[in-house]
Parts: structure tokens; C-alpha cells; sequence
């Protein structure tokens, strides 16, 4: 037996398999809208009423794990590649050597960059070269590939971002009261 269409397993008409076909190339729902038929005007309330449509939201989804499948881009390769990039370090990139400082005819140590093909390509992200010497490397952020895998794993609650109202309140004492004599006494 043939594979059922999406159209037809889900009973989507047509504009609604349209926006499912569009929606799953960019996740933008008013471009989807207006792709799929729908008027500059209305598009943006249409995208919101088929998002919120379950025939709509299976055919999503269906569709984002065909795609997935075809691409074998999956939730673990991308944390995988995530997790490479946070958790890099820079004697991934570098090594120490010893030189020979010509003005001092001393050793020192230095760091020297590793031939290209010992570097893993994941960790950087751009390579400026002078002729064919390499001048210098940009490697990803560690800070945002982190920020990203703690946010993944809920790591990081939102509400401790946000501004809260705190009450401050001041017990300052007050000196006593003392009598005051009269100075006429």
C-alpha cells in the first residue's frame, strides 16, 4: 500500500496542506499565509487560526520529522554540535612550543597554531588568511553555545531575569526622647 499523502491523512484542503508546506521552510506563518492564498490583509490571522488548527499542528509535525529525517538534522546532532563549540578549548586550536628567542638566544615558550587538519571545522567560524598564511581565526561563541545548551535544559528561569518590586524598609531608631530643663530654673 502507497504511503497516504499528508493532504488526505490529515483531510487538509487545500490552502491549509499549502500553508503546512510552506510554513515548515521557514516557520514564518504570515509568509506561509500569503503562499498559500491567503490576502496580505488577512494573512496574519490566518497564520494564528491554522497554527492553532490540530489537523494543522499534525501535519507540522509530520512534516518537520520527514524533513528531519531526510536531513538527518536531529535534536541530539545539533546538541552535539552545540556542546562541541561550549565546550572547546583553546589547546583545541593551539599548542606550546619552545622557541628560541633570537635577541636573547633563550627559550621561551609560545603558542603556535595547529595545521588545519588537526583542528575540528565545527569550532571555527571564520579564517582570515594573508596569501596562503593564515593571519587569524574566529572561533564561535562558548558563551552563546552555552547560553543555548542551558536554556535546552532549563538552566535558566526566566523570572529570575525579570524585574521584580522589592520593599525596602528601613528600621532606622530614633534617638530617645530626652527632657529638656529649662534654663531659666
Amino acid at each position: 500500500m502507497a504511503k497516504q499523502n499528508l493532504k488526505e491523512k490529515y483531510r487538509l484542503n487545500d490552502r491549509q496542506y499549502m500553508f503546512v508546506k510552506e510554513y515548515v521552510v521557514d516557520f514564518n506563518g504570515t509568509r506561509a499565509a500569503k503562499a498559500a492564498g491567503y490576502s496580505k490583509r488577512t494573512a496574519e490571522s490566518m497564520a494564528s487560526s491554522l497554527l492553532r488548527n490540530p489537523k494543522v499542528q499534525k501535519a507540522i509535525q509530520a512534516e518537520i520529522e520527514k524533513k528531519a529525517k531526510r536531513t538527518e538534522i536531529t535534536a541530539d546532532r545539533v546538541l552535539k554540535e552545540l556542546a562541541k563549540i561550549a565546550f572547546s578549548d583553546i589547546s583545541d586550536i593551539y599548542e606550546e612550543v619552545e622557541l628560541i628567542d633570537p635577541e636573547t638566544q633563550e627559550r621561551v615558550k609560545a603558542l603556535k597554531m595547529k595545521p588545519l587538519s588537526q583542528i575540528d571545522g565545527a569550532l571555527i567560524k571564520e579564517i582570515v588568511t594573508e596569501g596562503k598564511q593564515v593571519k587569524s581565526i574566529r572561533l564561535w561563541s562558548k558563551e552563546r553555545a552555552l547560553e543555548k545548551l542551558g536554556q535546552h535544559l532549563g538552566l535558566f528561569d526566566n523570572a529570575l531575569n525579570e524585574k521584580v518590586p522589592v520593599e525596602v524598609i528601613f528600621n532606622i531608631p530614633r534617638p530617645p526622647k530626652t527632657e529638656r530643663k529649662e534654663e531659666n530654673e
